[in-house]
């Protein structure tokens, strides 16, 4: 089952970012112009798999 919400390292390589960090800085990036859309959960910060899917439509990534 694909679940609505990814970590943000898992959104990392689900956007083809490469590398130790997976993008980090770029998907805080995203987050901090509302490109993608994050769910905080216990303190821990997730997206949603539509907002990403989006990006990837738009062809920002």
């Amino acid at each position: 089952m694909n679940s609505p919400l990814m970590s943000v390292r898992e959104v990392g390589k689900y956007l083809g970012y490469s590398g130790k960090t997976a993008g980090r800085s770029s998907i805080f990036a995203h987050l901090k112009h509302k490109r993608l859309r994050k769910v905080k959960i216990r303190g821990r910060t997730f997206v949603t798999k539509d907002s990403a899917d989006a990006l990837i439509l738009e062809n920002i990534v």
